[in-house]
């Protein structure tokens, strides 16, 4: 069973509540340039929509190996191209940006700064 106490993803309460601790974990991978990526294992229950949003913040992966027929090479396939990668996109100064969060704004939302943190080429 997978995240007892902190993280816990036992019943419906706890997912919701966990929700918001792996997205600190996500954030926090993020700023540290780490990937994370999910390993499951077959005909074991997993709750991973409640975990792959880390997967997807952090361009990790989620595998689901079979224990009778598990091959290592599988773990090494994630294919990242960068981490710790910061974008910065400038827009005129009359445009601004939308739906972006204010601390990633600048100069009346016409500049973006965002930490993307790891890419893989998955979703270059």
């Amino acid at each position: 069973m997978a995240n007892v106490g902190i993280g816990a993803l036992e019943s419906a309460q706890e997912v919701i509540k966990s929700a918001e601790i792996y997205d600190r974990i996500g954030d926090i991978a993020v700023g540290k340039g780490i990937s994370i990526s999910i390993i499951t294992v077959k005909g074991q229950a997993c709750k991973v929509d409640a975990l792959a949003p880390l997967t997807d913040k952090t361009a990790g992966q989620i595998l689901r190996v079979d224990p009778t027929n598990f091959d290592l090479s599988t773990l090494a396939s994630n294919n990242l191209i960068a981490t710790n990668v910061r974008v910065k996109a400038l827009l005129h100064e009359g445009l601004a940006f939308e739906n972006q969060e204010a601390k990633d704004l600048y100069n009346n939302n016409s500049i973006l700064k965002k930490d993307i943190g790891s890419v893989s080429i998955q979703n270059e």
